[in-house]
């Protein structure tokens, strides 16, 4: 039972993060890098990013929670 408890604030923590990493990324303009017209390449990379920074954020907050 403990188990599920653990998990339910890790979801939480997880699509909090994924949240905040896409509001902060939506501000930069990631076309600019890009040659021009490689649209879709520009935003699968920018999904790649938002996802591995959100992941990282994540586990550092979880593992700063379950040191206490």
């Amino acid at each position: 039972m403990k188990m599920v408890n653990i998990m339910d604030y890790r979801v939480y923590i997880y699509a909090l993060m994924l949240f905040a990493t896409t509001f902060a990324f939506s501000g930069i303009n990631i076309n600019s890098i890009f040659r021009k017209g490689h649209v879709i390449e520009a935003r699968i990379f920018l999904m790649l990013l938002i996802a591995s920074v959100s992941y990282l954020a994540s586990r550092f907050i979880i593992s700063f929670i379950e040191c206490f």
